[in-house]
């Protein structure tokens, strides 16, 4: 039996064009322009008739189920086209269908067999593979690992995390298992479990991305209840890592700095003399200044006061002390970060007016240099934009390694950096003419405050557009054109680029193109790309209402926090339709009426006063907000990260035009429009509450269910409304 399975192997080896090299490794076939088609085949023949002939049945077998683990692995790979990836899986089932009749093997096959029906979104077909393997391997940790994923896919998620633990515990190496059992607490809101656990992992596995990204997502979602050195230190080391999104790292951060310093004491009693200088050598706070936004109302009071604190030392002292460097450093990045929204009050104001003065004193005078004017420069950036200075050209004509080491960083990403993006506005091309009223007035506000100025990429796993679909809602069935050629993408006001290159990094096949109204946002998009080593992707500027001249037609559309920003949402709604293939999906985000009436009360008091979306109305707002000077009570608008930066907050309340909808209105909308509802993009805690409510597994659910729900729960879409729809696959017969 075993000697017919060798046969009907080395028959479909060469079939595939593969050939063995050195007993032990697989190899395609080259092109045929090399060596012809003929001759390659012979030579493959030769090779496997070699190699069967030489080695023991057993030593065979092992080695073609070797080949197909490296085939299936090789699937995996980033780099590969979707059709790519189909052809490795292919190569590697055809093997492993064959081994799974052979008994010494069928539990490996069979768990090779699952593994590619996961990833080809067939849960219950790999459920069934497993369940047989399992019959015969009940201990095998491996199988109950990729069990573990069926059911993670299926989002039954304590039935995963039985399983991973069981795989864990039998093999305690497998490091993989562990990483999915956190996963499964993360999703299913065992957030310091799950942090425990990536603790752990991270330590031993400093450089996997996977579980870096995870440890950063689960981090977000706590905080410290007293100060722990041993974890604000390792804290600190993550922050020392290179190519994260720090981000995440906010809330926990915060939390430990509030307890150390106690700072609701300190804010109701005063600063102590010498704090500046105890803060000074702080490493996780400066670390954090310098990479991250705070998003806490006490610790933002307390930074604004030791700013100040720092401002009135430097200047009674004529100089800004070698001890301050750091602080200076990192609070002049936070400031940048920031795009310059702290609070200043009028003495600082006065003080920064008599720094400019001396920084212009300088200047005027011959024979100065970079090093003569850094301690100023920095202090002054610690509250206002560098590049707004009067002699903010005289200060760039130096190259950035003209000035001293410590303040590179500084002059290189709030003064250098900043007066090239305008430079740069020219060079991004343009479709059509940006002649609406209200598009006009919204170009200008993203051309004045770029949204969001974000710094870090977070990882994801490459994977198939499709698939992830499928994941997102298990029993939906992606359209095919995903598994074959180019996927063309429409990012269709993509602002300063974050999730257009995401889509375009981590997703194979695609082609981005991403429009938006604002030069400025393009190309701060365009630098980071660049920055992040994204090619696949085009920025252009354009109205939405102008894509007719896109002469193009795309199999995906993502029009994020865009409609409810135009006059006529339903104009921008039937210019992107045109441009969907017959199949294609939809992502939209609209804002909800119920999640906004903390907004709108905002808007109306902005309207009340008169207030404008400049730079020194949105410091008063956010002060008045801070500070609960305000008539109404809006203690909810601190819970969102854009009250804590410039572009971010006149976005939240300052905008120029928004719309609100509610779910029905965007029922009746996917109606007029003829778009299927395929579903909400929820948090798992918030779909498990909805399953509950509507007694029901059915996970998507329908608008008018999500509607009742709503209603129960105002603040559920407080991050917008955002679902996808289809674009039938074929137009409807009259």
């Amino acid at each position: 039996m075993a000697v017919r399975i060798v046969k009907k192997i080395a028959n479909l080896l060469i079939f595939n064009n593969l050939t063995h090299s050195s007993f032990g490794r697989y190899v395609r076939g080259k092109p045929a322009n090399l060596v012809r088609w003929e001759e390659q085949m012979s030579r493959s023949a030769t090779t496997v008739r070699k190699f069967t002939e030489d080695q023991s049945d057993q030593f065979k077998i092992s080695t073609l189920l070797n080949s197909a683990e490296a085939l299936y692995e090789k699937s995996l790979n980033p780099r590969l086209k979707n059709e790519q990836c189909a052809a490795c899986r292919k190569e590697a089932k055809d093997i492993a269908d064959i081994l799974a009749n052979i008994k010494e093997t069928r539990p490996l096959a069979l768990n090779l067999l699952a593994r590619i029906a996961i990833d080809e979104g067939f849960y219950d077909q790999a459920n069934s593979h497993l369940v047989y393997a399992l019959k015969e391997a009940p201990e095998d940790p491996s199988l109950l690992y990729s069990q573990g994923h069926v059911f993670l896919a299926r989002q039954e998620y304590e039935e995963a995390e039985k399983l991973f633990a069981r795989a864990f515990r039998i093999n305690p190496s497998l490091t993989r298992a562990a990483s999915s059992l956190a996963y499964t607490k993360t999703r299913q809101g065992k957030f310091v479990e799950a942090f425990q656990d990536y603790r752990e992992l991270i330590k031993s596995h400093p450089d996997d991305p996977h579980i870096r990204t995870k440890l950063f997502e689960c981090t977000a979602k706590i905080t410290a209840n007293h100060y722990d050195e041993e974890l604000a230190d390792d804290i600190l080391s993550l922050y020392l890592l290179e190519g994260i999104d720090y981000t995440a790292l906010g809330n926990i951060t915060a939390s430990l700095l509030i307890h150390k310093y106690d700072i609701p004491s300190l804010l109701q009693h005063g600063l102590p003399l010498g704090i500046v200088d105890t803060v000074c050598q702080d490493k996780l706070l400066c670390e954090a200044l310098s990479k991250i936004i705070f998003c806490q109302p006490d610790l933002e009071k307390f930074i604004t006061q030791i700013r100040k604190q720092l401002l009135l030392e430097s200047l009674v002292q004529s100089d800004l002390k070698q001890l301050h460097v750091n602080l200076a450093v990192a609070l002049s990045l936070y400031a940048s970060n920031m795009e310059y929204s702290l609070y200043i009050d009028s003495q600082e104001y006065n003080l920064l007016s008599a720094l400019e003065d001396l920084i212009n004193a300088v200047i005027s005078a011959t024979g100065w240099k970079p090093s003569d004017l850094a301690g100023a420069t920095l202090l002054y950036g610690m509250y206002l934009p560098m590049d707004e200075l009067s002699c903010a050209t005289e200060l760039a004509k130096f190259s950035v390694n003209r000035w001293p080491v410590w303040a590179r960083k500084t002059i290189n990403h709030a003064l250098l950096e900043i007066i090239q993006e305008k430079q740069n506005c020219d060079k991004i091309p343009s479709i059509g003419q940006i002649s609406d009223a209200t598009s006009q007035k919204v170009q200008a506000q993203y051309e004045q405050n770029p949204y969001p100025r974000w710094l870090h990429l977070s990882y994801n796993t490459p994977t198939n557009y499709g698939r992830a679909m499928e994941q997102e809602f298990p029993d939906f069935r992606a359209p095919s054109f995903f598994n074959t050629g180019d996927i063309n993408v429409l990012i269709a006001g993509c602002g300063t680029g974050q999730h257009a290159i995401k889509v375009a990094k981590y997703f194979r096949n695609v082609n981005v193109t991403a429009i938006d109204l604002s030069r400025r946002s393009l190309v701060y998009a365009s630098k980071m790309a660049e920055k992040y080593h994204v090619k696949n992707i085009e920025f252009i500027q354009a109205d939405i209402l102008n894509l007719d001249q896109l002469k193009q037609q795309f199999h995906i559309i993502e029009s994020s926090g865009v409609l409810h920003h135009m006059a006529d949402p339903m104009a921008g709604l039937a210019a992107l339709k045109e441009r969907l293939v017959p199949g294609g999906l939809m992502k939209l985000a609209l804002y909800s009426r119920a999640a906004r009436q903390i907004i709108l009360k905002s808007r109306e008091l902005i309207q009340k006063n008169k207030l404008t979306g400049s730079a020194q109305h949105i410091r008063l707002f956010r002060q008045a907000i801070l500070h609960n000077n305000s008539s109404t009570a809006f203690s909810g608008m601190l819970s969102s990260s854009d009250f804590y930066n410039m572009s971010g907050c006149r976005d939240l309340v300052f905008h120029e035009h928004e719309t609100q909808f509610d779910l029905l209105q965007i029922d009746e909308m996917l109606t007029r429009f003829n778009l299927n509802f395929i579903g909400l993009l929820v948090q798992p805690l918030q779909r498990l509450e909805f399953i509950e409510f509507i007694g029901s597994d059915q996970q998507r659910g329908t608008l008018a269910e999500w509607a009742e729900f709503e209603q129960q729960h105002p603040q559920s879409f407080g991050g917008m409304y955002q679902f996808y729809c289809q674009k039938p696959r074929q137009a409807p017969t009259v």
